[in-house]
């Protein structure tokens, strides 16, 4: 799934119109990902940027010869961009958003390296993601919130955006039902994708076997259709950096708005309907 998303963010981006010339691919991506990038802005340098060393080496060495000098890995903090001011006029990241503690930090340090009329265009994940994740463990052991994820509302985001200066954000979502044969296919493949728990709120020492059976058992009981089921929200959006931003027509002849106009205009109309 993560690489069809990648996919999705990629045909996007045909109908916005810009050209780009540096790219910050923030996360790893897909060999296939950096290619199709590489195709639709074919004078573009690229920096992949990612926490991780180890998927980065592996990065490299799947990376076709002809990629190879078009593309520069960089192994960072993700909490901090360590790249100049008004480096790179697109920023592309797939499901990397969430794993940052503070939005407003993020989106702010995104701006920055962002130069004036730069884009950045992501998908992350939205709260509908896990959610019997979350019902089983609130069945299993009510008094620790902190066993899953609760990602943020799309309109959480967007406005995470606007307070960060960019314009124009431009959101939506889907959402994908996994189902699998059990709760350890669904448990082996969340490891397979190193999800685990990243709270740092989370209960200290050992969990202790009967809440684990207990959560596992109530993960069995809620099947969807005989199966157990796994939802995943995936939310995709994009904005445009402030000082170069206004309203901008694609080529099917629709015109972005921005948000904050949009909420202003709704403002307006409620201020004059109570007169």
């Amino acid at each position: 799934m993560p690489k069809d998303v990648e996919q999705e963010l990629v045909d996007r981006l045909s109908i916005v119109t810009m050209d780009a010339q540096d790219v910050l691919v923030l996360g790893v991506a897909h060999p296939e990902t950096l290619a199709a990038l590489a195709r639709r802005f074919d004078q573009a340098a690229f920096v992949v940027a990612d926490c991780s060393s180890a998927m980065l080496a592996a990065l490299e060495r799947a990376l076709p010869g002809e990629l190879r000098t078009r593309v520069t890995t960089r192994c960072i903090d993700h909490d901090a961009l360590p790249f100049k001011r008004d480096t790179f006029d697109l920023l592309f990241s797939s499901f990397y958003l969430p794993l940052y503690d503070e939005l407003n930090a993020v989106f702010a340090s995104w701006q920055s390296v962002l130069r004036a009329d730069g884009c950045a265009h992501f998908s992350t994940l939205g709260p509908d993601t896990f959610r019997e994740l979350r019902a089983a463990w609130q069945a299993a052991d009510p008094e620790n919130p902190y066993h899953a994820i609760e990602p943020l509302d799309m309109h959480d985001v967007g406005d995470g955006l606007v307070h960060a200066g960019f314009k124009e954000p431009v959101m939506d979502r889907d959402s994908v039902t996994i189902t699998y044969s059990d709760a350890e296919a669904l448990l082996r493949d969340l490891r397979c994708h190193t999800i685990g728990n990243g709270f740092s709120a989370r209960a200290p020492g050992m969990m202790g076997r009967r809440i684990w059976r207990n959560f596992v058992a109530a993960l069995e009981t809620a099947r969807l259709d005989g199966r157990v089921s796994l939802s995943v929200e995936i939310v995709m959006g994009h904005a445009w950096c402030g000082q170069g931003a206004s309203q901008r027509r694609r080529e099917d002849g629709t015109v972005d708005i921005a948000f904050d106009s949009v909420v202003a205009e709704l403002r307006k109309g409620k201020t004059g309907s109570e007169r």
